[in-house]
């Protein structure tokens, strides 16, 4: 619920619908004031009426027998996770729905889809723990049921999603989310693992920015233009650590340096990068105690000075 927002794909989330014969990101967010502050809608349509809509922490299908209303997550990194929530009709009547939860189109709860009786305000659980890859989708889905019309079919379903382990430290260390066309880029402000604020972004391999192919056998890399940065809070156990990644500069434009620091502490600075893939490494630091800390990397130089980073690890 508190990641719901008003831009497909941003912190992990997109609203969607199925017609019957394929899936699709639904076209319109309507923002509106109500009595608890600001909230929105999305919908496929222009306009939304009653079908096929997603709020914050409710959900209505569309009265049509194959049609889906979902809410979709996307891993930024493989590793097992935990999804925890319950499902209940919001208002009492009509004749059901079918809820069920798909990981990349095949159900891992509620099988083609558990009903949900027109008066059970009780609800249902919904956890299930799973092993996901980086880029998995998790659908959180609703159909109508299939007789009557959909006027009472409004529900509340708000899951959590949280990891239990992880195959890497780092989220979307590799910067392949949010997936780009290929000669395509996106900036920010985002977040995909990483935030990214309005200077930084992802560019893929061929895009007008020039950057030689990502080094370790993808198709994507981070951009830092001006004083753009990335941004990942993570736990660290107790210990000695260093940071590396590969950087390049960008061969039209001026020189960028790039700065790295953990919390608010500086750990490197690297002020020549060579135009091809280089692989740098920031000073040993310490960390005392078990906790999270956050990692920025950052652009120093303002203006038209961009560099390319990728790969980003922590070494113990």
């Amino acid at each position: 619920m508190n990641g719901f927002i008003g831009t497909q794909g941003l912190n992990q989330w997109s609203y969607q619908y199925y017609n019957g014969s394929s899936w699709a990101n639904m076209g319109t967010y309507n923002a509106y004031t109500s009595g608890a502050g600001v909230s929105g809608i999305w919908s496929p349509w222009g306009a939304h009426g009653n079908t096929a809509l997603v709020w914050a922490n409710m959900m209505l299908p569309d009265a049509c027998n194959s049609c889906w209303t979902a809410r979709g997550w996307t891993a930024p990194q493989a590793g097992n996770i935990s999804i925890r929530g319950w499902v209940a009709k919001s208002q009492v009547g009509g004749s059901g729905v079918l809820v069920k939860i798909t990981q990349n189109g095949t159900a891992i709860w509620g099988g083609s889809g558990t009903t949900l009786a027109g008066t059970n305000t009780t609800g249902l659980s919904t956890n299930v723990d799973v092993t996901v890859a980086q880029g998995d989708t998790i659908s959180f889905e609703v159909n109508y049921g299939g007789s009557g019309n959909n006027t009472d079919d409004q529900i509340s379903w708000s899951p959590n999603i949280i990891y239990t382990s992880s195959t890497g430290l780092l989220a979307n260390a590799n910067f392949q989310i949010p997936a780009q066309p290929t000669d395509g880029y996106q900036y920010g402000p985002m977040t995909y693992g990483w935030t990214f604020n309005s200077g930084a972004g992802v560019q893929a391999n061929g895009s007008a920015f020039g950057a030689p192919s990502a080094p370790d056998g993808g198709t994507q890399t981070a951009f830092l233009q001006s004083t753009g940065s990335v941004i990942q809070s993570i736990a660290f156990n107790a210990g000695t650590f260093n940071i590396s990644f590969y950087a390049a500069q960008r061969t039209c434009g001026g020189a960028q340096a790039i700065a790295v620091y953990v919390d608010s502490t500086l750990v490197g600075s690297f002020n020549s990068i060579p135009s091809s893939f280089t692989l740098l490494t920031t000073s040993n630091f310490a960390v005392v105690t078990t906790g999270t800390h956050t990692i920025t990397i950052e652009g120093l130089n303002a203006g038209d000075n961009t560099a390319f980073t990728d790969d980003v690890q922590i070494n113990q």
